[in-house]
Parts: C-alpha cells; structure tokens; sequence
C-alpha cells in the first residue's frame, strides 16, 4: 500500500541559487500550498541552513528535518517545511 504522505510533498529544486532567492522561491510555494503539506527545498548555498530556520521561525512553518547529501558536488542542503 503506498505511503499517503508522499501525496502530500512538492519539491522545488534552488540548486544554483543563492540568498536570498531560495527562500523566496519556497515562500512563494507554500503560499499555494494547504496547510500540512510538506514542501522539499533542494538546495546548495550553505547559508540556507540559517535562513530556512529563520524562514519558519518568522512565518509560522515547521521544519521538519535538514540533511546534506554529500554525494553531489556542491553538497545537496534538502530542507522539509511543514506548510
């Protein structure tokens, strides 16, 4: 039976972005998003770390998990909101 939740993600791909556009391309997103849908940000600026905390800290978003994917080159930052 297939998981419910993956109905329920959008990815948005930023790689090759940088501050702060990232952050506005997922704010953008989430506002045509129904609450408790789960964006995933790819993304490769390192300073995004700080700035999606801050993003969901401001706005009201739950962020649910930050990994890096060291397999890519520049490292893969993939950030889960909660919207």
């Amino acid at each position: 039976m297939p998981d419910c939740d993956h109905k329920s993600e959008q990815t948005i791909d930023t790689r090759g972005l940088v501050c702060p556009i990232p952050v506005l391309k997922a704010r953008k997103k989430i506002q045509q998003m129904r609450q408790g849908e789960v964006l995933i940000v790819l993304c490769d600026d390192p300073s995004s770390l700080q700035d999606f905390q801050h993003f969901c800290q401001t706005q009201g978003h739950s962020l649910i998990e930050q990994t890096r994917d060291e397999s890519t080159s520049p490292h893969t930052l993939i950030h889960k909101i909660r919207a």
